[in-house]
């Protein structure tokens, strides 16, 4: 089943797309409250980026769900968080909190942030053998795309060492 079949059968609207990446993003930073994510945003790339696309992820109702979009197409497809996108839909169809839109840029934003540092497509790892006789390993990590505006809110973390 794809992720549209899913929302499709949940008859999942907009709203629901965006609580659900809401409390997907939330627990998988530990509960991490909203000003927090955007304080840890703020120290990984320069403030003004991180105002900029918070604040056009505020007034753009259309980027705001690409962005969320693609943070559950990115869940979705790993085996493992599957589970937790299933969760959060269910979790967003029964209660739908108000929550300001600010919160719920934090949120995509922040997510986007865990994509692109941790959203790896494929790593691979090739051992060679070097001209002194040893063996070595090289590893190469290759992570999703993005394009549009989307791509540009990604550039601001695209700079940054991969996490451990």
């Amino acid at each position: 089943m794809t992720l549209a079949d899913f929302l499709n059968e949940q008859r999942a609207d907009q709203v629901t797309v965006q609580h659900a990446v809401r409390y997907a993003v939330t627990r998988l930073a530990d509960y991490l409250p909203p000003e927090d994510m955007v304080a840890e945003l703020e120290s990984a790339a320069d403030a003004t980026s991180v105002g900029g696309a918070l604040s056009s992820l505020s007034w753009d109702g259309a980027l705001l769900l690409d962005t969320d979009l693609m943070l559950l197409a990115w869940l979705w497809s790993d085996p493992d968080t599957q589970p937790l996108v299933r969760e959060a839909v269910a979790g967003a169809k029964d209660r739908l909190p108000v929550v300001e839109v600010s919160v719920i840029a934090a949120v995509a934003l922040y997510g986007m942030y865990l994509a692109v540092t941790k959203g790896k497509k494929k790593t691979t790892k090739k051992i060679t053998h070097k001209p002194d006789g040893s063996w070595d390993v090289l590893e190469e990590t290759e992570y999703y795309p993005s394009a549009g505006q989307l791509g540009e809110l990604t550039k601001l973390f695209k700079q940054l060492p991969p996490p451990e």
